[in-house]
């Protein structure tokens, strides 16, 4: 049996008449055509990147059979995971295949959000200690108060770059499985 697909293209005749220049040397149409899709699915391959996920409108809908014992399982294991429906569950498992970056699960993506909310504590933190060391200024003698200023400013800005990180990576991912 051929599982092959005929279809009918249309190209510019300029491309039509390249595609016949080629083919002069004994090579076919079909088979160049062929081998340009497969240097644009190796091509895909190699990005994995993740897309723009706003941007993305466009969904479809995918069915698959699978046999009981298989779904009883994706059940257990979306439970583990923090995920209500085994249906969530694979699709977590196949975008993680599919993409480069890594998308977390439910539970994953809690703990990213306390470490968030606790990385902007710590600088709260950092200010009331450096307006504290401003109004205290004169008091301290042996300290250098300009480069604990520095320092401060310093984590602070990693601070919010890590914070600004972690905001992206959940509001990714809570897209991603809606």
């Amino acid at each position: 049996m051929d599982d092959t697909v005929q279809k009918l293209i249309r190209i510019p005749k300029a491309s039509f008449d390249y595609l016949n220049s080629i083919k002069e040397n004994k090579q076919s149409i079909n088979s160049m055509i062929n081998l340009m899709i497969a240097y644009f699915m190796d091509k895909d391959k190699e990005k994995k990147q993740i897309t723009k996920i706003k941007d993305e409108n466009a969904n479809t809908v995918m069915r698959l059979l699978i046999t009981k014992s298989e779904f009883d399982f994706l059940s257990k294991e979306a439970l583990k995971n923090g995920f209500l429906y085994a249906r969530r569950e694979a699709k977590f498992r196949l975008l993680n295949t599919i993409y480069k970056d890594k998308f977390y699960l439910p539970l994953e993506l809690e703990e990213l959000r306390k470490v968030k909310k606790e990385l902007n504590a710590i600088g709260r933190n950092l200010n009331a200690q450096v307006k504290t060391l401003q109004n205290r200024k004169a008091e301290i003698k042996n300290f250098d108060v300009e480069k604990y200023d520095l320092f401060l400013e310093n984590i602070s800005k990693k601070i919010d770059n890590l914070s600004g990180e972690f905001a992206n990576i959940i509001s990714q991912n809570k897209r991603r499985f809606q």
